[in-house]
């Protein structure tokens, strides 16, 4: 038994063709991280704080021109939908777009000592972000006359904004202005404290303004880049792993067929076991060699692609990140080769075909993810191990990006569970008592 379990164990593992296979989807995972974070750009290093106001049948853009750093830019020549402004002394700039038939641009241009530059348009921004600390700026709109106001702050998660209602529980006071306006946005700055936590990226601004006959009540919201970045490190190494965990089974169709369904087929099996082994040993033999390959590939993938994802984001990751990329590519790869060989131990013929089938169901499409997505029913999706292991992954990251759904890690322990152990021990028993070689 010791030497036929080293013979395979020694057959899986110098296999050339895993062993490349292994090295091209690791770079491929890699490649898709880098191609991910490359393509979503966060963050803008100049700000339009404006509202939108229509008076009198004018429609106009109204705001402040403010860079990332917290300075005033002045002077500067605006460009937003064929029609011009300069900003004054203020940063201040009114743009007329009366008769522009589209105004849902998310971006101006704007031109400062013959140099263009591009600004994002939001109604609030959170610049010149120095560790724990920050100033918010809002474009406050009120109507002619004298208001008292008390304005509210917090950082908060995706998850704590489902409800808006909730949100005055959420946020604190930190000011009490009366304003006088003159029916143009006022430029209301402060500095705030900053938490440096990625799972918290939005600020919330909440103006509640009071005057003897109206009351206005304002919520304004602005997404935190740095943080942003921060969760969509996580989501590029998801992006790795997904690769790996999603291609890397097959390898266990290949090492299955060359282990136990070819020497099944051509009746060499019958061979080995005419020497003083049994079936049970043959099967323990040629299963635990390839669950160790399979094994030693998911760690080693593992451990290299979030260590190359953060080389190459130039960013850092935790001991947590690579223990949970490697349980979820065991979970995975594992999950499918136990399931390969109770299709192998039932019956050797068609049996690639079968796999394949078992693969486009469970991981390529992931057919029950999609019913658990269609019909609500989030227990559908632990029926699949390809989400089960995605769940696992859902941990690394704490961006808005990731999927907002309540996971269960009771029922992702036990369907992973089950998912390694089960096939494996009904396909050791059905072969054991099969007439069949």
């Amino acid at each position: 038994m010791s030497y036929a379990f080293r013979y395979d164990l020694k057959k899986s593992l110098s296999s050339k063709a895993l062993i490349i296979a292994i090295i091209l989807l690791i770079l491929a995972g890699i490649g898709a991280g880098y191609l991910f974070s490359r393509e979503i750009e966060v963050g803008s290093n100049y700000y339009f704080v404006s509202n939108f106001v229509s008076t009198n049948r004018t429609y106009l853009l109204e705001g402040y021109l403010i860079s990332a750093n917290g300075q005033i830019i002045s002077n500067a020549k605006i460009f937003y939908n064929g029609k011009t402004a300069i900003t004054n002394s203020k940063g201040f700039a009114e743009i007329n777009l009366t008769g522009v038939n589209e105004v849902g641009v998310a971006t101006l241009n704007f031109q400062l000592s013959n140099v263009n530059y591009t600004a994002s348009i939001t109604n609030m921004a959170v610049v010149n972000i120095q560790g724990k600390t920050g100033e918010v700026y809002a474009s406050i709109y009120l109507p002619k006359g004298n208001w008292s106001c008390n304005i509210y702050y917090g950082q908060l998660s995706l998850s704590m904004i489902k409800n808006i209602s909730s949100l005055p529980k959420e946020l604190y006071k930190i000011a009490e202005l009366n304003l006088s306006s003159v029916g143009e946005p006022i430029l209301f700055s402060q500095k705030v404290n900053i938490e440096q936590n990625s799972s918290k990226p939005i600020v919330f601004l909440n103006t509640d303004c009071n005057s003897t006959q109206l009351n206005y009540t304002n919520y304004y919201s602005f997404t935190i880049p740095s943080l942003i970045s921060k969760g969509l490190e996580g989501s590029a190494l998801i992006s790795s792993l997904t690769v790996f965990a999603e291609f890397f089974p097959l390898l266990g169709l290949f090492l299955i067929n060359d282990a136990f369904v070819k020497p099944r087929s051509s009746k060499a099996i019958e061979f080995i076991l005419s020497r003083p082994i049994t079936k049970g040993q043959l099967f323990i033999s040629r299963f635990t060699s390839g669950l160790i390959a399979m094994l030693i590939s998911s760690i080693a993938a593992g451990i290299v692609i979030p260590i190359a994802v953060s080389y190459v984001l130039n960013a850092s990751i935790t001991y947590s990140y690579i223990l949970f990329s490697i349980a979820a590519l065991i979970i995975s790869s594992i999950s499918f080769y136990s399931l390969l060989y109770l299709i192998a131990s039932i019956s050797y013929r068609g049996f690639i075909g079968i796999s394949i089938a078992f693969y486009l169901i469970f991981y390529l499409f992931d057919i029950f993810e999609i019913l658990s997505f269609l019909t609500g029913k989030t227990w559908l999706a632990y029926i699949s191990p390809y989400a089960v292991s995605s769940m696992i992954l859902q941990k690394i990251s704490t961006s808005s990006f990731s999927l907002l759904i309540n996971i269960n890690y009771t029922f992702v322990t036990i369907a992973a569970t089950l998912w390694i152990f089960l096939p494996a021990i009904l396909s050791f028993f059905i072969y054991v008592k099969s007439d069949k070689i």
